[in-house]
């Protein structure tokens, strides 16, 4: 579900990242390189990705015919370790959201902060301060966090995670 990440997966990829794609198979499109990674994980049985026009949908069904016989190479495979690695490479927050900080005696929501924080900087995601707006509450939001440093002793990552919500805070506003 999601597998273009609500679109920013083509429209927000860093530039350096689509021409690493458009050199390793010119002409290929973001959409089918995310299809196709994904229709080759053998833990996937469903793809739903959603579509806002029609093109969208003849585009999606287009590359469903040719999945069957569209093959991965170890060239795929290689394009797109170079890829992860120029979005890694943007990433503010090396955050796996794996909850152990929470929950903030405050109520902060520690790793949709630092999502979202990721969001706007690796993918250009201009909904990403949207998002901090609709989808956290206002003690939820980085600007709640009152730098207690509870959640520091609790961070596999050793994440300065009070800095860091100060960072997403400055960045989103309060």
């Amino acid at each position: 579900m999601e597998p273009l990440r609500g679109g920013t997966l083509v429209n927000g990829l860093p530039e350096e990242a689509g021409r690493i794609l458009e050199q390793a198979v010119p002409g290929r499109s973001k959409v089918d390189w995310a299809l196709r990674w994904l229709w080759k994980q053998p833990e996937v049985a469903v793809v739903l990705s959603g579509m806002s026009h029609m093109d969208q949908l003849g585009e999606n069904l287009e590359l469903t015919e040719r999945a069957a016989s569209a093959s991965w190479t170890s060239h795929d495979a290689e394009t797109l370790r170079q890829v992860r690695q120029v979005i890694l490479k943007l990433q503010k927050v090396n955050c796996t959201a794996c909850g152990y900080c929470l929950p903030c005696p405050h109520g902060v929501n520690i790793p949709r902060n630092f999502s979202l924080c990721n969001d706007h900087h690796m993918l250009n995601d201009p909904a990403a301060r949207a998002r901090y707006y609709s989808l956290l509450g206002e003690k939820e939001r980085a600007s709640a966090c009152i730098a207690c440093g509870e959640c520091l002793e609790k961070c596999p990552q050793q994440i300065a995670i009070p800095d860091e919500l100060q960072h997403v805070a400055d960045l989103f506003g309060t």
